[in-house]
């Protein structure tokens, strides 16, 4: 009876190892299948973030930012003011100036004497200074012009150191010299009358002292 019961102790030995190695296994089996399919979703979800990240990316670069462009702003022009008028108040008295009267000839009063002919409108007299009063060739040639006559030059003599009036005509016009003696001779004292003058115009009067 004992030597039945060893007998049977070493088989009943082996198959409880034979059992504890094969479960073993199993469990290790699990746990490496299980890691494999862990990694293989890992990598799906990363592989997946990656490409959606990428996508936004180059969307949101190939999409162009709009420049937003300044438009100008209209500055308002000044508006000129208008210059006011300003009339001068008088201070004095106004002076009105006359232009120069021009005598008028009617037929009572012309320019042309009855005794000799002669029209004094026609007539060119210079007048000189021979006086040393400032001022008398004026004075004479305005007298002449009341007459009629038509003034040239007026000017300086020579010299002025001639006591008494002359008058010059060009040769041949005696009738000249002796009108204008005549409406000279109330106003000057005539000392030389000639027919003898080659100047410019008819004839040249020269005042002296007297």
């Amino acid at each position: 009876m004992e030597e039945s019961v060893f007998s049977q102790s070493p088989f009943s030995t082996e198959t409880t190892s034979s059992s504890s190695s094969s479960s073993s296994s199993s469990r290790r089996g699990k746990k490496l299948l299980f890691l494999i399919i862990l990694l293989i979703i890992l990598g799906l979800i990363a592989f997946g973030a990656v490409k959606f990240l990428g996508e936004d990316t180059m969307n949101s670069d190939s999409t162009p930012t709009p420049t937003q462009v300044m438009e100008p702003t209209p500055t308002d022009l000044p508006t000129p003011t208008p210059e006011e008028e300003t009339t001068p108040s008088p201070t004095g008295k106004i002076t009105p100036t006359l232009p120069p009267v021009t005598p008028t000839k009617t037929a009572g009063n012309t320019t042309k004497d009855a005794a000799t002919g002669i029209d004094r409108a026609t007539i060119t007299v210079a007048v000189q200074n021979g006086s040393g009063v400032t001022g008398a060739a004026k004075k004479a040639g305005d007298e002449l012009t009341e007459l009629g006559y038509t003034l040239g030059t007026v000017g300086n003599a020579d010299t002025s150191d001639y006591a008494q009036s002359e008058i010059h005509v060009k040769a041949g016009k005696s009738s000249l010299l002796t009108l204008l003696k005549k409406d000279l001779g109330a106003t000057y004292t005539i000392g030389t009358a000639a027919a003898d003058y080659t100047g410019a115009g008819d004839a040249l009067v020269i005042i002296g002292k007297e």
